[in-house]
């Protein structure tokens, strides 16, 4: 009878280190990764956290047009900088930009500095340089995108600049989230501009429709920007804060269900002076094979109301750099996953048409092949 309890004892002696040894070893990259974490406090330090970050993307493309053509190697983003938590509810943001391609300087500009104050899990401000987020893609990290580089519809009806200086506000209420911002439209300049123009305001509403829908993700959005009137708007660089729009709207949904993926964008903006009307669309439907491997493709159309409204956004101003009034592009991409999105290379093969009816150098009908390898921490 003695047996039975002292093999009960043994055996709850046991469990805990059953537990402990079933606890999984942090991978290689996890440590890795680990070490840009420079100083890690307690909620009474005043530092919570400090982390080194960055991000290094690199390029190998090649693209042709009829009998031109360009190809090379290209550091696409290179950004360095920190990220600190502090005094519990405060977040901050001091993060630089190089150009490695052309070395001469090797600043760029900043691209992010901001404070962030979270006054509530559900509700925070940042006032500083900081994304817009306006769009599918514009609203997207550069380092989580799916396909190598955003869509002709985000940097068009978009922004041409990823982040300005601004305030912004987000609240988070059940299913539902609310951002509304201020930013400066004046000459870019690499750090704040000149602050010589007018203001662009951006709201945006999203719906969280996964429990409703019952899939993975399910996120609805629409985007409205309004940017007052001034001469200055749309100037400066190294690439200018905004496009010369008086108001713009993005409506999309981004929705996914186990390895299959949907990312829809529909935008329409009124332009002024020089800039006409924009209106396009972006379907971007995605397949994961593996937590390792997924295929992506996309359409993105963009049409303008008249000629010379349209901009290339990616290497096929290495071949030409008018501007067009139709733009169609077709997207396949294959992409690895070593560590997420922290790690990954990226295969992109897309054909573009460029129309442009008045003939004065925009019209393009090529392919493209990039290559790229996406770092960041």
């Amino acid at each position: 009878m003695s047996s039975k309890p002292s093999a009960f004892l043994l055996l709850a002696a046991a469990l805990p280190l059953a537990v402990v040894a079933a606890v999984p070893e942090p991978s290689a990259y996890d440590v890795l990764w680990n070490k840009a974490v420079l100083l890690k406090g307690t909620k009474e330090d005043f530092f919570q956290e400090l982390r080194f970050t960055g991000r290094e993307h690199l390029d190998w493309y090649c693209y042709r047009d009829g009998a031109r053509s360009a190809q090379g190697v290209s550091a696409r983003r290179t950004r360095t900088g920190l990220r600190a938590e502090f005094l519990r509810d405060f977040v901050a943001y001091a993060e630089v930009d190089y150009d490695l391609d052309a070395r001469e300087p090797l600043y760029s500009k900043i691209g992010n500095l901001n404070v962030q104050w979270n006054a509530t899990p559900e509700f925070f401000v940042t006032v500083g340089k900081q994304p817009s987020k306006f769009t599918l893609d514009g609203s997207t990290s550069a380092n989580q995108l799916l396909t190598i580089d955003r869509s002709a519809l985000a940097k068009n009806v978009g922004m041409s600049e990823e982040s300005q200086p601004g305030v912004t506000c987000d609240a988070q209420r059940g299913p539902w989230h609310l951002r509304g911002g201020v930013f400066s439209s004046g000459a870019a300049t690499p750090e704040f501009g000149r602050f010589n123009a007018g203001l662009m305001g951006i709201v945006s509403v999203g719906y969280d429709a996964a429990p409703l829908w019952k899939v993975d993700q399910a996120v609805l959005r629409a985007d409205f920007m309004l940017q007052s009137p001034d001469p200055e708007n749309a100037t400066g660089g190294p690439t200018a804060f905004s496009r010369n729009h008086e108001k713009a709207l993005s409506l999309s949904l981004l929705l996914r269900q186990g390895p299959w993926g949907l990312g829809v964008d529909l935008g329409y903006s009124e332009g002024r002076a020089a800039q006409p009307d924009l209106h396009g669309i972006q379907l971007m439907p995605s397949y994961a094979f593996s937590e390792e491997w997924q295929a992506v493709f996309r359409y993105t159309y963009v049409g303008s109301a008249h000629a010379n409204g349209i901009s290339f956004t990616s290497y096929e101003t290495k071949l030409t750099t008018g501007k067009g009034d139709r733009f169609d592009e077709f997207y396949f991409g294959l992409n690895r996953y070593f560590y997420g999105h922290k790690l990954k290379c990226q295969l992109g093969v897309e054909h573009t048409r460029m129309l442009d009816a008045p003939a004065d150098g925009g019209a393009y009908h090529g392919w493209g092949v990039v290559t790229a390898l996406r770092v960041s921490w």
